[in-house]
């Protein structure tokens, strides 16, 4: 039965409405005369549908309407009235009525159209009623399912239950609309991408299968979650989506890992086990790469102490590292306190986990010694007797270290370091047996060779014509070659093991004594001094001695002496020396006499010329006679300077004033002198002021119009120039090599010889660079070690 409230302001309307409808049997119909009293109804009863005019006073049939909508907005509602209007049956519908019925014509045909559109209305109604209901109630258990739950339009996601939500840790506005590729791992679990994962499901879904597969989203905050995906074709409102059932498997999973973990770390300790007779070299690379498996990382380094705990050698790397990164194979050493993050465990005496990198981080120096892309890292040190011995290390684990890695990796270590130690231990002895073997052999072999060589050199030593004497350390001799016996005459066994005898040399000498064994207490050797030794038949023996501390455990032990006889040698050189005097002495006398014969000849000629009367004639004779006397003087001061050249010691001559010398012994009317240099010192030959005048005097003699002439210094370098120069004619390009050759010149042909002579003695060099028409330039090169600047205050 149909309940039906019919409203209108006319009772006989009300009356045959309700007649008609009743009649039909499917309807029990409520009356109300207007808008008012069908809202008080509706209150207080209920109703399938209804039925209104739309003209009535006060409240409208439209009135009504939205006043139903607004409370009883799924209640079926029909305008039944006389009005046609198209913008009334408009304005009726779009205000929520359900159909629009106008009166007139045959009440039996429109009572029945209008009971078909209640009917209808009704039935309507009441399937979107319960096809809402059946939304709810999908709605609710989808809500309350113990699963996520999305609803896919394809590779989109349009809608999500609250566990879904919870599920991604993110918002519903984020979550709806979202590609979940976007929000998962790139590589999956089965190791395919996941954009090729999922659209691979569904494609399997849309044909029919429920695939079921493992699946990888990460949170905002960089958790990844493990689930278990079922998937499966979803029809709403005749629109295929895609309904995912999303598991969280993130429990399973770890305990999983743990369990392979446990696995793992039990086939490493029996794997250390196993290649304890192994070398050094292949445990501590199982050890570091067992290391890196069990902490799920990525790289890992081994490296060893030293006992004081200063020196970290880096002995291992994992392969991935030798693979990915400029890594030297051999071990590397660097003291602790230079180590940056890898030597945190050492400093801090404990493992150190660093899950948080921090580009700067202020305590650390340097993150490894080698360049990888540092996420993570974890290192542990191993402790033998309160000394740390061993760290290892490990970095990038995909999530975060805690304190079960440093459990395991302590526990591997520990384990690792026990065969270590066995294996060093083992490998020390195994050394020290070779070593001591080797020593022996080399002991033997020594033996032979000082027994060989003790023979040899004694043979060279007894031969030996050197006097060879060792003293102890009390100055007593030890040893004298039998040569003392065929220099001196002395008997040999008379002197060894006895105080020097001071009677057998000069008080000098004894004094030369003293001062050696004063000098040979500090270490130092005997160089080069020379004693005499009275012979046993009154003569005297002259040696040159040498010699050298002995030490034995860096304590003063003796003296070993060699002495060479060098009597005739000193005979020579006397020799030597004394004619050399006489022929100096010759030499000196015949210059001398010469001299004084040239003054002679030279005083006659002044008076021949200081005559009245001789003609031209004689002139010239008397002219050209004089100039042979100039030269023969020239040339005899030439051999007097020639002759002192190299007998007379290097000195330290200072070449400013030596300039001025120079020039205060010449003629310079009209003649400038700059002289530039001071505080230069030369080691060089006595003769340096001499070279220097002969080179002034040769701008005087060839400049022509000479005026000025100048000394300077150059720096080249570690060496310097000095430069004599004037504003003559110069020198002609094809004579700049060939003026300090012997007899070169336009005069004698010897005063830039013996320039050139004077100063190469000595290791200095001259050469000639003036510019033809603008004067001659003289430089004089000194290389380092010949010069010294003092200044005024030095």
């Amino acid at each position: 039965m149909i309940t039906v409230l019919l409203v209108d302001d006319e009772p006989v309307l009300l009356d045959i409405g309700r007649m008609f409808l009743e009649k039909i049997g499917e309807f029990k119909i409520h009356v109300a005369q207007s808008g008012e009293e069908a809202i008080n109804k509706l209150h207080i009863g209920e109703y399938d549908a209804v039925v209104s005019d739309y003209e009535m006073p006060e409240m409208s049939g439209l009135l009504l309407l939205r006043e139903v909508r607004t409370t009883w907005p799924d209640l079926p509602f029909i305008l039944f009235t006389g009005r046609g209007r198209e913008e009334i049956v408009i304005e009726a519908l779009n205000s929520g009525a359900d159909f629009y019925l106008q009166k007139g014509g045959d009440p039996k045909a429109q009572f029945t159209e209008l009971a078909h559109k209640i009917k209808k209305a009704v039935s309507t109604r009441s399937a979107s009623t319960k096809l809402k209901e059946s939304e709810e109630t999908f709605r609710q258990f989808f809500e309350s399912a113990g699963e996520a739950i999305f609803i896919l339009d394809h590779d989109r996601i349009v809608d999500s239950n609250q566990r879904g939500i919870t599920l991604l840790g993110l918002d519903r506005e984020t979550v709806i609309g979202i590609v979940p590729s976007e929000i998962s791992t790139s590589v999956q679990p089965d190791g395919r991408s996941a954009k090729d994962l999922f659209e691979l499901n569904i494609f399997r879904a849309l044909s029919g299968e429920i695939p079921v597969f493992e699946w990888q989203f990460f949170r905002p905050d960089g958790t990844v979650i493990d689930t278990s995906v079922t998937m499966s074709q979803l029809v709403i409102h005749g629109r295929i989506l895609l309904q995912a059932i999303v598991r969280d498997i993130s429990v399973r999973k770890k305990e999983e890992k743990s369990r392979m973990l446990n696995e793992i770390r039990l086939e490493a300790m029996i794997g250390l086990y196993a290649i304890r007779d192994k070398n050094l070299k292949d445990i501590t690379d199982f050890a570091l790469e067992s290391a890196v498996t069990i902490t799920e990382s990525q790289y890992g380094y081994l490296a060893f102490l030293t006992d004081d705990e200063h020196t970290m050698t880096l002995y291992s790397w994992s392969e991935r590292t030798l693979n990915e990164c400029v890594v030297s194979e051999k071990p590397i050493s660097y003291q602790v306190k230079n180590t940056g993050l890898w030597g945190e465990a050492v400093r801090k005496r404990t493992a150190v986990i660093t899950n948080e990198y921090s580009p700067n981080p202020s305590e650390i120096k340097e993150l490894l010694p080698i360049n990888i892309p540092f996420k993570r890292h974890m290192n542990v040190p191993v402790f033998n007797s309160g000394k740390i011995v061993m760290v290892a290390g490990v970095a990038n684990k995909t999530e975060e270290y805690n304190d079960e890695d440093v459990r395991q990796l302590n526990l591997l270590m520990n384990g690792t370091w026990g065969i270590v130690r066995r294996k060093k231990t083992e490998e020390i002895l195994q050394t020290k047996n070779f070593e001591l073997a080797a020593a022996y052999e080399q002991i033997r072999i020594t033996e032979e060779e000082l027994k060989m060589s003790e023979g040899r050199y004694r043979g060279l030593v007894e031969r030996s014509e050197d006097l060879i004497i060792m003293l102890n350390d009390q100055y007593m001799p030890i040893y004298i070659s039998p040569s003392f016996y065929e220099m001196t005459g002395y008997d040999i066994s008379k002197v060894l093991g006895k105080p020097l005898r001071l009677d057998l040399f000069s008080q000098d000498d004894q004094d030369k004594i003293a001062r050696m064994q004063m000098e040979v207490c500090t270490g130092k050797p005997i160089s080069h001094f020379e004693i005499q030794i009275k012979c046993k038949d009154g003569r005297y023996v002259t040696l040159d001695m040498r010699g050298v501390p002995i030490y034995h455990e860096n304590q003063f032990n003796g003296i070993q002496i060699i002495g060479r006889d060098i009597s005739a040698y000193k005979s020579v050189q006397k020799a030597l020396m004394q004619k050399n005097h006489r022929l100096q002495l010759l030499s000196d006398l015949t210059r001398h006499d010469i001299l004084n014969k040239l003054t002679t000849l030279g005083g006659f000629l002044d008076l021949v010329k200081d005559g009245d009367e001789y003609d031209k004639y004689i002139s010239d004779t008397i002219n050209q006679a004089q100039n042979a006397v100039d030269g023969i003087k020239y040339l005899i001061e030439f051999t007097r300077d020639y002759q002192s050249l190299g007998i007379r010691e290097s000195e330290w001559i200072n070449a400013g004033k030596a300039f001025d010398q120079a020039a205060s012994q010449l003629n310079l009317n009209g003649i400038t002198i700059d002289n530039q240099v001071s505080d230069i010192f030369v080691r060089t030959d006595p003769l340096f002021s001499r070279a220097l005048y002969n080179l002034m005097e040769n701008s005087l003699r060839h400049g022509e119009k000479v005026n000025n002439i100048k000394m300077s210094v150059r720096a080249d370098g570690n060496s310097i120039t000095l430069i004599l120069e004037d504003n003559g004619v110069g020198v002609l390009p094809e004579e700049k090599l060939r003026i300090f050759e012997q007899g070169v010149g336009h005069n004698t042909g010897l005063g830039l010889f013996l320039v050139h002579e004077i100063l190469t003695s000595t290791g200095l060099d001259i050469s000639e660079t003036g510019i033809p028409g603008e004067g001659a330039r003289f430089e004089i090169q000194v290389p380092v070690g010949l010069y010294r600047i003092e200044t005024k205050r030095s």
